[in-house]
């Protein structure tokens, strides 16, 4: 590689995180902006009172809302209002792999326990440990760095246990309520009432799962995914596919001729407190086609699936 080429990798500009790449705080952050950009966006024109609010909601000068809402208007997703971030790429370390290896050891062992062991102490464990393998110790802000990236989530799982982390985390539920198609779908598994044969032995494979998206308003079948594998997120995710896009193919490919005439995005996805619901592709996915997601409260069943009836 010429000194030339090898100067243009150093200065080609990073690419930006898209919603599954982002860390917590970026993507918050971007979730912030888009509950105010996205109402400018969709105005015609914006008078300086409604930029003068919106910088002072975001704490941002006002040439950023006018930036901010010409990228949405550009690519109306979550995941363009990210906060560029300067230096060098995520994910880029510059200290020696064998002090990241201590870091990483005592950010698990040490600080995300119960004990809620302080930076200060976690620096020292490091230090001791460090001192030991004749390695330099690492400053306060590059453990901060990595405490970060556990996510507030995690920490406060490993630091208070699941419920407080479920407690403080936990969806806020809204109305349910949908008076027009693709307003709110709900999803859901169970298990189909058949057994699955194998074609040449003729032995028992198992009942398969049915994952079920169902429009609230219209009790129509928008989508669904058909498995022999337990639920999971990916039985979720095969589902919303089949949900959002156009049958017609679909429909063809399996000599079909009726019509099935269902495709888009819902506003709201209603979904029960199962973990294949709570995977951060679904979250992110979501929040970056401004799907809003609506949890069933833990032990009401009341709240379940709606009736086809």
């Amino acid at each position: 590689m010429s000194i030339q080429n090898i100067v243009t990798v150093a200065v080609m500009p990073q690419s930006k995180p898209n919603h599954q790449s982002a860390i917590d705080e970026e993507w918050h952050e971007a979730v912030r902006r888009e509950r105010v950009v996205r109402p400018l966006a969709e105005r015609e024109r914006l008078t300086r009172a409604e930029v003068g609010d919106a910088a002072a909601i975001l704490g941002l000068k006002r040439s950023r809302i006018y930036a901010l809402v010409a990228l949405y208007r550009e690519k109306p997703v979550t995941s363009a209002l990210i906060p560029p971030k300067p230096g060098p790429a995520r994910g880029f370390r510059c200290l020696e792999p064998e002090i990241e290896s201590v870091i990483e050891s005592a950010i698990r062992d040490y600080y995300m326990t119960r004990q809620h062991p302080t930076v200060a102490g976690l620096r020292r464990h490091i230090e001791h440990e460090c001192k030991a393998r004749s390695l330099s110790t690492p400053s306060v802000k590059a453990l901060r760095v990595r405490i970060d990236r556990q996510g507030r989530k995690a920490l406060v799982k490993a630091r208070e246990g699941p419920k407080a982390a479920r407690d403080r985390f936990r969806p806020v539920f809204g109305e349910y309520v949908s008076d027009h198609a693709l307003q709110v779908v709900q999803i859901d598994h169970t298990r189909v009432d058949v057994m699955v044969l194998d074609e040449m032995y003729r032995l028992p494979l198992g009942r398969p799962w049915l994952t079920l998206i169902i429009d609230v308003a219209s009790r129509m079948v928008v989508g669904f995914y058909l498995t022999l594998e337990a639920p999971s997120a990916t039985s979720v995710a095969m589902a919303m596919r089949h949900a959002v896009l156009p049958k017609v193919d679909w429909l063809a490919e399996r000599g079909v001729s009726a019509p099935w005439p269902v495709a888009g995005l819902p506003e709201t996805v209603h979904m029960d407190n199962g973990k294949d619901f709570h995977s951060k592709a679904l979250e992110r996915g979501c929040r970056e086609y401004g799907i809003e997601q609506q949890y069933r409260p833990p032990a009401t069943p009341h709240f379940g699936a709606t009736s086809s009836g």
